[in-house]
Parts: C-alpha cells; structure tokens; sequence
C-alpha cells in the first residue's frame, strides 16, 4: 500500500483517475478548516476582546486614567490572543492545504508533493492544542470564560480539543481512504484512464 502513497507520481494519478471522489472528500474538509478559519478570525477581533477580566478587572472604588483603562483592556485582550492567533493560522494552512489536492483532482496539475509537504502542519495543530489550553485554563483563562467577559472566545480554544481529535482522520485523509480502498483497487485506478466522471 506504501507504494501508492509514498510515490507522489503513483497518487497523482490515482487521484486525478478518480477525481470525484477525492474531490468530495478534499472538498468536506476544505469546508471544514475554512469555517473554522472564518471563525478564528471572528473570534480573535470580537468586540468582547477588550472586556476586562480576570485580574484586570477595574476595582470598586479604584481610579483610573484612560491610558490604564486601555493598557487593561489590551491585557485583558492577550490572554487569549495569541492562542487564536496560532488555532487560526493553522485552519488557514489547512484550509490551503486541501485547496491543493482539489486543485490536482480537477486540473490535472501535480501539487501532490507540496500537499503532503504540507501536512507537517499537523504538528503545528498540536502545539496550537497545547497553547490553547493553557491560555484556556489558565488563571485568567478560566476568569474570562465567564458568560459576562469572553465566553465566546473562550468556546473557541475549548473545541480546539475536538478539531485536534478529528485532525487524526482529516490530515490523513486521502491516505486512510485507499487504505479502506484496499491494494487491488488502488491498482487500478493506477492502470486506469482518467475518468470522465466520477462513479
């Protein structure tokens, strides 16, 4: 099975034999990363950002200059920027990624190579689940969950667990589908001519 996978020639033309069905399943989770992309985005400029929470919370009775007002705010802002920041960049990259395969599967262009390249960003999905949870549990993480402050915000970085589950299908996807495809079919869809449409 290696052979049909290892060599970006041999899955090239597997999967511009059968373009259909590789480009439903690119396309499933093309949609995938780019509405979590869309959201990360979202999420990292929401106006609930610059509430203030945690220990920046202005206390009763305290006096405060604007400057010291906004530099709370700002703090208040960080303690979760940073881990959208990165949970996004990595659903962009993915979100190309895929826009890749689909792009070999319809135009017949070889950009195999870089796809699997690629797919080195599953380790940047890991250390995004890493610091998403420790900006979410953190002391102020915690505080600013709260339903008055950044709960959104904070939803966000808690799903990150399950993005980071079924990124163990989804970054591997084209290859667990001709492992399920078995060796004999895969054989023959490398012996094939192109179809001219998807069964």
């Amino acid at each position: 099975m290696e052979f049909y996978w290892k060599n970006h020639e041999v899955t090239f033309k597997i999967t511009t034999t059968k373009w259909g069905k590789f480009t439903m399943l690119a396309f499933v989770i093309y949609m995938y990363h780019l509405c979590w992309a869309m959201s990360g985005c979202s999420m990292y400029s929401d106006w609930s950002r610059e509430i203030r929470c945690g220990q920046f919370v202005k206390q009763d009775g305290a006096t405060e200059t604007s400057t010291q007002d906004q530099e709370a705010r700002a703090k208040s802002s960080a303690v979760y920027d940073m881990a959208l920041f990165i949970a996004t960049i990595y659903h962009i990259i993915e979100w190309v990624r895929w826009t890749l395969l689909i792009t070999t599967a319809l135009i017949n262009s070889n950009l195999i190579r870089l796809f699997n390249l690629t797919g080195l960003n599953y380790f940047l999905g890991v250390a995004s689940l890493a610091i998403s949870m420790a900006a979410r549990f953190s002391e102020d993480g915690v505080a600013c969950a709260g339903e008055e402050f950044q709960s959104t915000r904070g939803l966000y970085l808690i799903l990150q667990i399950l993005c980071f589950v079924l990124s163990h299908f989804f970054t591997f996807a084209n290859i667990l589908f001709m492992y399920a495809m078995k060796n004999e079919w895969c054989h023959e869809q490398y012996l094939a001519e192109e179809e001219e449409e998807d069964d």
